[in-house]
């Protein structure tokens, strides 16, 4: 009885643990946590009075503009390239381009690709918005503020509330 009933629990945590795996691979294969965190970064940027209304519109472009559909302007990817152009050269070493594009990162796959990628010695704005669409897969068009990047890293909110306080 004793080793039915042990028999039955480890039959039962297999099962388990075989639910819990299906489901990791469910959610890493529709990029639902993505999704949520693209969600998340959006409601904490905008903070609308009606977040139900703005999450169903979030939705509804995601859906309608595919997966490249983000919330960082053209002029927000400059002010990230220019925190790590602090000497103002008009270019950042390849360290500091992997770790600009690590702050917008937003999976563990394009870490990953932030490391594999061959990336020269010195990277102007020009070839850092570039790598920013090859590398992350996000387009930017010149002088446009429609939003071109998924993922707000956390230093971006300081940057924000430093600037409306001036």
């Amino acid at each position: 009885s004793t080793q039915s009933t042990w028999d039955f629990k480890q039959a039962k945590m297999q099962i388990d643990n075989a639910l819990v795996v299906e489901a990791q691979e469910y959610l890493r294969e529709h990029k639902i946590l993505e999704l949520f965190e693209d969600l998340c970064t959006h409601l904490c940027v905008q903070q609308p009075p009606n977040m139900e209304a703005f999450l169903i519109e979030q939705l509804k472009l995601k859906k309608k503009q595919g997966p490249k559909y983000t919330i960082y302007s053209q002029t927000e990817l400059e002010n990230i390239f220019k925190l790590f152009d602090l000497r103002e050269n008009g270019y950042i070493s390849k360290e500091q381009c992997k770790k600009a594009l690590s702050t917008i990162a937003h999976s563990e796959y394009h870490y990953k690709k932030i490391q594999e990628k061959d990336i020269s010695d010195k990277v102007e704005l020009k070839e850092f918005l570039k790598l920013c669409d090859k590398v992350l897969g996000l387009k930017s068009e010149k002088g446009d503020d429609q939003p071109v990047a998924r993922h707000c890293p956390s230093f971006y909110f300081n940057i924000k509330k430093k600037k409306k306080k001036k």
